[in-house]
């Protein structure tokens, strides 16, 4: 019989990071998802740069997800029904950093 504990720490799949590089004004999509669902995750964006960014996060059936992200911050949200994750440089100088996505994240705790 299947560990009830490992079956869930399986669900709870590894964390996808995405660097960034983007050069002002100028906006780029870094996840999509297959399932027409999407998916349940925590998304993290660690801006290491002196540029302000926007967080883009479309969803099945949900209005469109929109949060900035200033300079030098780091901003995290845990949504259902991800289908897309991008970044917009809002600034005029180079921006960059990571995006960390971490699938059913609130499972975590559970298991």
């Amino acid at each position: 019989m299947r560990n009830p504990k490992a079956a869930c720490q399986e669900k709870c799949a590894e964390e996808a990071v995405f660097e960034f590089k983007l050069e002002p004004q100028y906006g780029q999509g870094f996840y999509i998802n297959e399932n027409p669902l999407g998916l349940n995750a925590l998304v993290i964006v660690r801006n290491e740069s002196c540029s302000p960014v926007r967080l883009d996060i479309t969803r099945y059936n949900r209005p469109t997800s929109n949060f900035i992200i200033l300079a030098g911050d780091e901003f995290g949200v845990e949504l259902d029904n991800i289908q897309t994750v991008g970044i917009f440089n809002r600034g005029q100088k180079i921006a960059k950093g990571k995006i960390i996505i971490i699938p059913n994240f609130s499972c975590i705790n559970k298991c």
